[in-house]
């Protein structure tokens, strides 16, 4: 209770009394679980949206009454969920990874998180029409080209509505069952992401005449201008209607091609009208103002006052269709419009709706009060739905219902805006004073992109980290003789970063094996592509300093396993040359009364080797060290052997790759190209051999997977794909990719290039190899060199030996 202040100003009153409740019921029970549910919930909750607060909340209150033992697992894995299936989807797909629990925890867990190929079949099984998590990607840059800003499409618990900052959409639409259920997504994202476009939150109420109320703290624009108003929640509804009409306007001005959607799907992406016998006068008034709005038939209602009502109300919607209207046209509109409906809750007659006629409202935006002919307004009869844990609790008159929420079409949600967004937009309202004054034509806009540069959210940074390269390089010591005049770099102590690759703009998403589960994580490893830069060629003349006669040797060794340039074949029925010999015996056979053989010619072919090998270098950070007297370092011993071999396979023709890969955590693996398979042994590439340096930690399986496919599309005959590895692999960016994880990984990893058509094999220095690598290469797929010094003179050898 000592942070329970802390939890209302950031989750709302709502969700933070409902996170109390759930405490102390599941303390009711067992206290370790409370005591678990208290400590990590808030932060589920505060990464979640509003309405997915209140779902979660839920959830776990229905795991508290069934299976209590269960709210761990099911409070780390549900809040992933959320954004891809809907209530009724989650509660099925919990309660089947619930009944796992007793026998697997971490199969449970894989389960519910999505994590292995399994899951993920019945996931899709559960699911019906399109899937919002399959097209959320291709919407949120579809969002972005419309408004310009880093909006996010999100999932909206059903319903089709913007916060002002972000989209929400139903988790999945099944209307048509074809391309035009992608078709809805498409218009209600660009009808959504259009109040943002044409500026529904840049109204000024400055700009607006009448004597507005004080703001409050964190109160947006649009929040405040109802508030003005004697019944807000009336307010609020014809502020939207007018709004919408607005803002469906200008999308379809703008956009020719989302109109021709939108009437190609006639009502398919709106929502059903409510029957107007179950509102009350005032309801019933707002209602076939919306309906004229939508250009749909307006009904003849009984009640006289409210036609006459709705009739005053729907000029205002001429006002708001015009061209280049804005926001505040529309809360002009809400002020004409707002008196005639108001009158319906005060109960005049017919002639003080004629009055109205024509009048706008108060100074204060209100409409006129009771003269006193009046009787007093009754309180309403009718329940206010209770809000969701974490929504706005904001007051609702009692003598007016407020619409219901339309689940899709276009919908304003500002009390769904979170409290860091809050802020931001009254940064940005002071910003832009500041701007104005500095720069004279500056806009909301411009002031909020500002403000948001300054301080991003925690989801922005984390995608724009992503977007930034890996590890620039290796260590490397300042030099200590300069040949430049010295800079401010130069007398920098101890070691500098030098940036030895440049990304290459090609990420790839890989599976991993997860022998505790026995499945695949698909999608769980992202893999990133660098070029090794050239750089200087000392490293390759010390080589071919120190192993010019072991070089000589390999050299002419290989060049004797060259074949011929041509053969000649013979019987053939057509060629170059006759074979006279089996001429001669075909005409003796026909003579004799036989039938001689037609294939008496023969042909000289091109003899070619048709091999396309790898070499995939483990440059974790473990080969920095010393093997031998000479300080040489295992990442050099493994460049000294590289060098002498493609030399080696330069003189046979062969062609060959060389790849590095090193990284940190599933999702910054490293792959670094040196060589490519049609690249030729040229003086860049040999610097580039030098350039390669230890990095990080070694992920094997995901650096397999993609040489593997990388291979796989060569047409080659033979296809060799040699690992150089200093030992297991091995990622401590991950809390479990090591020991019997990582060696069955790599297994798998292995067992797949051999379906793909690539045969592996490990060369590895580690001295404790047979004890692991066995089970991990298999019997003939490895070997162990007992000296790293002895690697340049061995791996021709074992080359010559699995190409011959």
């Amino acid at each position: 209770m000592r942070h329970e202040a802390a939890l209302r100003e950031t989750l709302g009153a709502g969700a933070a009394d409902a996170y109390t409740g759930l405490v102390l019921d599941t303390a009711s029970i067992d206290a370790g679980l409370a005591r678990s549910v208290a400590h990590n919930l808030p932060d589920r909750l505060a990464a979640l949206a509003g309405p997915d607060r209140g779902r979660l909340i839920r959830l776990l209150r229905g795991v508290r009454a069934d299976r209590p033992e269960a709210l761990p697992l099911v409070l780390r894995t549900a809040p992933a969920l959320l954004s891809r299936m809907d209530d009724d989807q989650l509660v099925r797909w919990v309660a089947k990874g619930i009944a796992l629990h007793e026998a697997s925890p971490r199969k449970a867990e894989s389960f519910l998180r999505l994590e292995s190929w399994e899951s993920q079949r019945e996931a899709d099984a559960l699911r019906t029409g399109l899937s919002l998590d399959d097209v959320r990607r291709t919407l949120t840059l579809y969002a972005r080209a419309h408004c310009g800003e880093d909006v996010q499409v999100r999932p909206g618990a059903g319903a089709a509505y913007t916060d002002g900052r972000h989209v929400y959409l139903p988790e999945s639409i099944d209307h048509f069952g074809d391309e035009r259920d992608f078709a809805i997504y498409r218009v209600l994202t660009a009808r959504n992401v259009g109040f943002l476009e044409f500026g529904t939150l840049d109204l000024d109420l400055e700009e607006v005449p009448g004597d507005w109320p004080t703001p409050e703290d964190g109160e947006l624009e649009v929040e405040r201008l109802v508030r003005g108003f004697a019944n807000s929640s009336l307010a609020r509804d014809l502020f939207y209607v007018f709004e919408d009409v607005r803002v469906e306007a200008r999308v379809r001005d703008e956009y020719p091609g989302v109109a021709r959607d939108m009437d190609a799907l006639a009502d398919a992406w709106r929502s059903q009208r409510p029957s107007l016998a179950e509102l009350a006068p005032a309801e019933q008034a707002v209602e076939l103002v919306a309906r004229a709005a939508l250009g749909l038939d307006v009904p003849a209602v009984p009640d006289a006052r409210v036609r006459a009502a709705a009739q005053l109300a729907s000029r205002g919607l001429d006002a708001v269709r015009q061209d280049g209207a804005t926001v505040g046209d529309t809360a002009r509109a809400l002020q004409a419009a707002y008196p005639a409906v108001d009158a319906l809750l005060r109960r005049v007659d017919e002639d003080k709706l004629e009055r109205l006629d024509g009048e706008r409202p108060g100074a204060a935006g209100k409409a006129p009060e009771p003269d006193g002919s009046e009787e007093d307004p009754a309180p309403g009869e009718v329940r206010r739905p209770e809000p969701l844990p974490g929504d706005a609790a904001g007051e609702e008159d009692d003598d007016y219902r407020p619409m219901a929420a339309d689940p899709m079409a276009g919908a304003v949600r500002t009390e769904a805006l979170e409290p860091e967004e809050r802020k931001l937009e009254a940064q940005a309202r002071q910003l832009l004073q500041a701007m104005q004054a500095d720069e004279g034509d500056a806009t909301l806009a411009e002031a909020r992109r500002r403000a948001r540069d300054e301080a991003r959210s925690y989801e922005e940074m984390a995608a724009f980290l992503d977007r930034n390269d890996g590890p620039a390089g290796p260590a490397v010591e300042a030099r200590e003789t300069p040949t430049a005049p010295p800079s401010a770099a130069d007398h920098a102590v101890g070691a500098s970063l030098e940036k030895d690759a440049e990304a290459t703009g090609k990420q790839f998403l890989y599976p991993e094996w997860d022998a505790l589960i026995g499945d695949h994580k698909p999608g769980w490893v992202k893999l990133t592509e660098y070029r090794v830069a050239p750089g200087s060629s000392d490293f390759v003349r010390r080589v071919q300093e120190e192993h010019g006669a072991l070089i000589g040797r390999v050299r002419r060794a290989f060049e004797a396993l060259r074949p011929d340039a041509t053969r000649r074949v013979r019987g053939l029925p057509d060629g170059d040359e006759i074979d006279l010999d089996r001429a001669i015996q075909a005409r003796i056979q026909r003579k004799a009364g036989g039938t001689g053989s037609d294939r008496i010619y023969t042909r000289r072919q091109r003899q070619e080797r048709d091999v396309a090998v790898a070499f995939l270098v483990d440059m974790s950070s473990s080969t920095n060290e010393v093997v031998n007297a000479d300080n040489k370092r295992i990442i050099e011993v493994e460049k000294e052997a590289l060098v002498l071999i493609c030399e080696a396979i330069e003189a046979i023709g062969d062609r060959c790759a060389i790849w590095g890969f090193s990284g940190y955590g599933r999702d910054q693996v490293a792959f670094y190209i040196a060589k490519e398979l049609d690249e030729p042994f040229t003086e860049t590439v040999r610097e580039r051999i030098g350039r390669l340096s230890w990095k990080m930690e070694n992920r094997d399986g995901a650096a397999i997977r993609h040489a593997t496919a990388r291979l796989a599309t060569d047409p080659a005959r033979v296809k060799l794909l040699l690992l150089l590895s200093d030992g297991k692999p091995l990622d401590c960016g991950c809390d479990h990719y090591a020991e019997r994880y990582a060696q069955e990984d790599t297994r798998a990893a292995l067992a797949e290039a051999r379906q793909a058509g690539v045969h592996p094999f490990c060369i590895t220095v580690d001295p404790s190899g047979p004890a692991y690598l066995g089970a991990m290469y298999g019997e003939v797929g490895y070997t162990v060199i007992d000296r790293v010094e002895r690697l340049p003179e061995r791996l021709p050898l074992i080359y010559r030996r699995l190409t011959r």
